[in-house]
């Protein structure tokens, strides 16, 4: 599926918004009925766009539009760590409070990169023990950043 950007919340409700990206949608699939089945998810709050299930040629048609800042496929992506329990120290909440982990199962966190700052504190590897045998990662080089510059 897509997801299509429109850049700054402008309505005054969300049922203008789901109604003004059903119009758009409905643009490029022929019928407000399609444009409905296909609409997964409509974002009203902070900013204005939706996700939809459309084709490669609808999602280019989209891209075109004025009123459309973006449009990106979807991916599912790859865990690429076996340290994030450790590192948001997940582990010593569900030690003193079992019913904290229960209340947050149904929670989602959606994270927005911009991209890799390898000075970061989240990349430092202080503390971590050797890198498991069953990761099959590797260090990628680029410019200004050599094998020195990866964590263990």
């Amino acid at each position: 599926h897509y997801i299509i950007y429109m850049g700054d919340h402008s309505h005054p409700n969300s049922e203008s918004v789901i109604r003004a990206n059903h119009e758009i949608l409905a643009s490029v699939t022929g019928s407000l009925s399609d444009a409905k089945e296909i609409a997964l998810h409509h974002y009203s709050k902070s900013f204005r766009g939706f996700s939809a299930m459309i084709t490669p040629e609808q999602a280019n048609k989209l891209a075109e539009y004025d009123s459309v800042v973006s449009v990106f496929e979807s991916k599912m992506n790859m865990l690429h760590t076996t340290h994030s329990w450790d590192f948001l120290r997940l582990d010593s909440v569900y030690k003193s409070n079992h019913i904290a982990l229960d209340s947050t199962s149904n929670v989602i966190v959606g994270v927005i990169d911009s991209g890799v700052w390898p000075e970061s504190e989240s990349f430092n590897d202080y503390g971590l023990g050797p890198v498991p045998e069953k990761f099959k990662g590797e260090c990628v080089t680029g410019d200004n950043f050599t094998l020195a510059n990866c964590n263990k």
